[in-house]
C-alpha cells in the first residue's frame, strides 16, 4: 500500500485507502508509519529528506540505522509536513510490537509529552539510498547479504538464471521488501 500515495478518490482499493487516509491526517505535526519486512535486518528508519526537523526526529527514534530516500513522492511519510517511515523487522518477529512501543516512547519522551527519561542517546548511522534495483523473480540473493553490511567490489550478491551475480562496486545494501 505505500506505493500507493497520495491515493486516488475513484482509484483501485489501496488508492481510495491512501486518499482517505491523505485526507485525514494531512494537518498532523508528525507523522511515523510503522512496517515489517521480508528480509532478516535490524529495525531502521526511513527519511524522505534530510532537514533538520526530519534529522531530529530520526534521532528521537532510537534506532541505530537510518535511511534517507528522496525523491519518489508514493509514501505516506512524503504526504505530510513531517514523517519518517520505521522498519520494525520481519513479518513473523514477535519484537516487532515491543520495538514499535519503544519508539513511541522515544519520540514522546523527547517532545516531553510524557514524563519518561527516555532521552536517545545513540551513534546513529545514515545512508542515501541513490540507486533503486529491481531484480528479476529468477535472482537468488546470497545468504551472506545482509542490511547495512558493507558488501565489498567482486563479492557474489546472488545468482540469476543459473550465473552468479557479481558486485562491480562495493555497497552498503538496503533490502526492502
Amino acid at each position: 500500500m505505500n506505493r500507493s500515495f497520495p491515493g486516488k478518490r475513484n482509484g483501485t482499493l489501496e488508492e481510495r485507502i491512501a486518499h482517505k487516509l491523505i485526507q485525514t491526517f494531512n494537518n498532523v505535526d508528525c507523522l511515523i508509519d510503522f512496517h515489517s519486512f521480508h528480509y532478516d535486518s535490524p529495525p531502521f528508519a526511513v527519511m524522505t529528506g534530510i532537514s533538520k526537523k526530519e534529522i531530529k526526529l530520526a534521532s528521537t527514534i532510537g534506532l541505530k540505522e537510518n535511511v534517507i530516500m528522496t525523491g519518489r513522492g508514493v509514501s505516506f511519510v512524503e504526504q505530510v509536513k513531517l514523517g519518517i517511515g520505521v522498519e520494525l523487522g520481519v513479518v513473523n518477529d514477535p519484537k516487532r510490537k515491543q520495538r514499535a512501543l519503544r519508539v513511541i516512547r522515544n519520540v514522546l519522551s523527547s517532545f516531553e509529552m510524557i514524563s519518561e527519561d527516555r532521552k536517545v542517546k545513540l551513534q546513529q548511522n545514515y545512508y542515501t539510498a541513490e540507486e533503486k534495483t529491481r531484480v528479476s523473480n529468477s535472482f537468488v540473493l546470497s545468504p551472506t547479504i545482509k542490511n547495512f553490511k558493507y558488501v565489498k567490489k567482486g563479492t557474489v550478491l546472488g545468482i540469476e538464471n543459473g550465473k552468479n551475480v557479481v558486485v562491480a562496486e562495493g555497497f552498503y545494501p538496503i533490502l526492502l521488501k
